[in-house]
């Protein structure tokens, strides 16, 4: 029996999976991260492809709006299986809406979100219950030690729209 990752994009782990989130509508679509990198496999691991950037017709690379970043968690939101979240290091809480195909930053000034906690986020979790409703742990930051996480203020708002 094979375990692990077949690389199948020229792309690799930077480290150990750092993050997995499974499709709740279709257990065979999963995201990866690590420490730099994330990944997304549409046939239950079988292979993997990179989602930074996709092949340009004719000649080289068109990037889809991710970094090469931490990424410390995938989201689904529950009403849209296609809207994706990453809670990311130094580029914040990004989103795609088409199942990861573009991806742009989902903490900006439009939905309410404090620009001073827009550097990095941590943690995201929303309510089945309520559409757009979610909590999420971010920070101004880079690399907020574990410890800390839990120590400090938390802001309840309803606000900020998803």
């Amino acid at each position: 029996m094979e375990v692990g990752l077949r690389n199948t994009s020229d792309q690799t782990w930077g480290e150990n999976p750092f993050a997995l989130g499974v499709s709740p509508a279709d257990p065979d679509i999963c995201y990866g991260t690590d420490f730099g990198r994330t990944i997304k496999t549409t046939d239950g691991g079988k292979s993997w492809e990179q989602l930074y950037t996709r092949r340009k017709q004719g000649a080289g690379w068109i990037s889809r709006g991710l970094e090469v970043n931490t990424g410390y968690s995938v989201v689904f939101d529950p009403f849209d299986m296609s809207h994706v979240f990453l809670a990311n290091t130094d580029v914040g809480l990004m989103e795609s809406k088409d199942g990861g195909e573009s991806w742009m930053p989902a903490s900006r000034k439009d939905n309410g979100i404090p620009r001073r906690w827009s550097n990095s986020t941590y943690w995201l979790t929303f309510d089945p219950e309520v559409k757009g409703k979610a909590w999420a742990g971010m920070s101004g930051t880079h690399d907020l030690p574990r410890p800390r996480c839990s120590e400090g203020r938390v802001r309840q708002g309803t606000e900020v729209a998803l």
